[in-house]
């Protein structure tokens, strides 16, 4: 394995540490997952599937910060230190205020400084955290579309969606509807399978699906690769660092491409079912 250092979450709620050993880390247990992994300035953030959330170091040390909520969460963030949940029925948690969203099932959030985005089965929010009210929202192509929406990626101009339809969408905040959309896959083909990860990188945009296969596209949404190795199972995270591509899922593995030609350089077996990485 390389020298990087490799930050892992597993479903049983491990932090695994690859440095190039191998170092697990953290409690176990029931509700414990691992759902989002983020860092900040000397040590990380740990969210849990049951709304808990550590501060832990690398050196093993952790401290609670969150205790767990009556309900799962789906997903969390930070802002100015406050921690930020966000529940399955798309309300959200910010600094001990409940917010509500017209998202009436949440699948997938992006949280970019101020600006928290939330995507689900109803067109996409772009929530303003500073003045604790609604910013901007999408629209669809038609009116009465149905709204699929299972991932996102907001930045300072744009927001990224993946749709449990196979397709990636653009959004730009001067406007409503998307402004780029791709399918990755003919409608009726037997790899029309619904989008469970996104990443957004420079130039390029990285999405995993269900059966382990991870694209790459520019930023209008040509596909310019796709893995020709996949896993066994969805990929559940995405990240790039200089030269190569990350990814881990269901499978239990951890994938390392090369992020121009989408070449697998090495794989790890890592035991259980891994839902984020990141690399140092």
């Amino acid at each position: 394995m390389e020298s990087r250092t490799i930050i892992l979450g597993d479903h049983t709620g491990s932090i695994k540490v690859l440095d190039p050993e191998l170092h697990n880390l953290g409690p176990t247990g029931q509700g414990l997952s691992i759902i989002n992994i983020i860092p900040s300035e000397e040590d990380f953030y740990a969210f849990r599937s049951n709304g808990s959330v550590d501060r832990f170091s690398l050196e093993g040390t952790f401290t609670s910060v969150h205790d767990s909520c009556t309900k799962k969460i789906i997903d969390g963030g930070i802002y100015n230190n406050s921690i930020i949940l966000v529940y399955p029925n798309g309300e959200f948690d910010f600094n001990n205020h409940i917010y509500k969203t017209s998202i009436q099932e949440c699948s997938g959030i992006s949280n970019l400084a101020e600006n928290l985005a939330l995507c689900g089965n109803n067109n996409a929010e772009v929530w303003d955290l500073n003045k604790q009210s609604l910013k901007w929202k999408a629209w669809t192509l038609k009116p009465k579309d149905p709204v699929f929406d299972s991932k996102c990626w907001i930045d300072d101009k744009k927001l990224y969606v993946a749709t449990t339809k196979n397709e990636v969408r653009i959004h730009d905040f001067r406007s409503k509807k998307p402004q780029e959309v791709v399918m990755l896959n003919k409608e009726g083909h037997n790899c029309n399978l619904p989008i469970s990860c996104l990443y957004v990188f420079e130039d390029f945009v990285y999405v995993g699906d269900v059966a382990g296969h991870m694209y790459k596209m520019n930023k209008e949404l040509r596909i310019l690769g796709k893995t020709k190795i996949r896993s066994v199972g969805a990929l559940q995270s995405i990240f790039c660092k200089e030269s190569n591509v990350y990814s881990c899922g269901l499978d239990r593995r951890l994938m390392i491409h090369d992020c121009g030609s989408l070449k697998l350089v090495e794989k790890k077996y890592l035991w259980q079912k891994l839902t984020k990485v990141i690399v140092l």
